[in-house]
């Protein structure tokens, strides 16, 4: 039985650029066809990659103007010194930390690389220093967001604000909502952890963990019931998770085979929590979850305050 070719899914905002333009279809169909040649092969690979220069320059042109920032430079990396149709070119800035925060009346970018170099806006929107070219930045630790408010990225100094690669996302917020951290994340790729330092949130584990794929370590101060069904059905694995909550009753929303499953899709879970009366009794709820299956539990105080505690789990060697 021969194999049917891959099924591309053009995003709708492409669909009417290849639907009424010719050439457009005619690339997109010497796409196909090769596609359907790799794929009768046994090493064919998975990916199969877009021929951009069988586009013609005007088509390259299109595509370029519905890239945003990050997605413009990553093609610019992935056609190599064919970038002909792809200007204006997207420069990268290189830099140790960057910040997204408030100061005093203000909303400030800064960042670290050399030169100093700030983005200031008030709430009116007005702009002290523009900065209208679009850039990314490669940052090699930190970018820290501080209580900023959820409509930012509709400033025009902030809509393309794009992070290429960076290795912690932190966040100070009061309270977290879906359409902020989804404009966060469409904006900071490849990030590896993240850490969330809110008051409240109306967005689940599961919800941020599908959003930010890449992240290796996750620390947040909040659990919603059902956090770990959330992880098993996203199938992450490898991902190492702290939670920090004033009680540790509320993070106890699963039962024991629940979380046997993800600790053996290789994720690590640890709980951080006030040590107090309520703890105690919560503790030993922990120990009757995992009576008589292949869970351990590690508790300990935390060495920088002694009034935190730290509960781990783990599989049973």
């Amino acid at each position: 039985m021969s194999r049917r070719p891959p099924t591309i899914d053009v995003p709708a905002q492409h669909r009417s650029f290849f639907a009424n333009n010719q050439p457009a279809r005619q690339s997109m169909q010497i796409w196909l066809l090769s596609c359907r040649s790799c794929s009768s092969k046994k090493t064919a690979s998975a990916t199969m990659p877009f021929p951009l220069k069988c586009l013609p320059y005007g088509f390259r042109q299109r595509l370029r103007e519905l890239s945003n920032p990050a997605e413009a430079y990553n093609l610019q990396i992935a056609v190599g010194n064919q970038l002909s149709g792809l200007q204006p070119l997207v420069p990268a800035v290189d830099t140790f930390c960057m910040c997204l925060g408030m100061t005093a009346d203000f909303e400030t970018v800064r960042w670290s690389s050399g030169d100093s170099y700030e983005i200031v806006t008030d709430f009116d929107h007005k702009t002290f220093d523009p900065v209208t070219k679009e850039l990314v930045f490669n940052i090699d630790t930190t970018f820290s967001i501080f209580d900023i408010r959820d409509d930012i990225f509709d400033n025009s100094n902030f809509t393309n604000l794009y992070v290429n690669k960076v290795h912690d996302v932190i966040i100070y917020k009061e309270e977290l909502n879906l359409s902020f951290i989804e404009a966060v994340a469409v904006r900071v790729q490849n990030v590896k952890r993240l850490l969330l330092m809110v008051s409240k949130s109306t967005v689940s584990i599961g919800q941020i963990i599908s959003l930010f794929p890449q992240i290796e370590c996750a620390e947040m101060e909040f659990a919603n019931k059902g956090w770990v069904q959330e992880l098993l059905l996203l199938k992450r694995q490898n991902l190492s998770l702290t939670i920090m909550l004033p009680c540790l009753d509320s993070a106890l929303s699963f039962e024991a085979n629940e979380m046997e499953l993800l600790l053996k899709n290789k994720c690590t879970v640890t709980i951080e929590y006030d040590k107090t009366m309520s703890a105690f009794h919560a503790e030993k709820k922990v120990y009757e979850l995992i009576q008589n299956t292949n869970l351990v539990v590690n508790v300990e105080r935390s060495y920088k305050d002694q009034e935190l505690k730290f509960i781990s789990f783990a599989l049973k060697k």
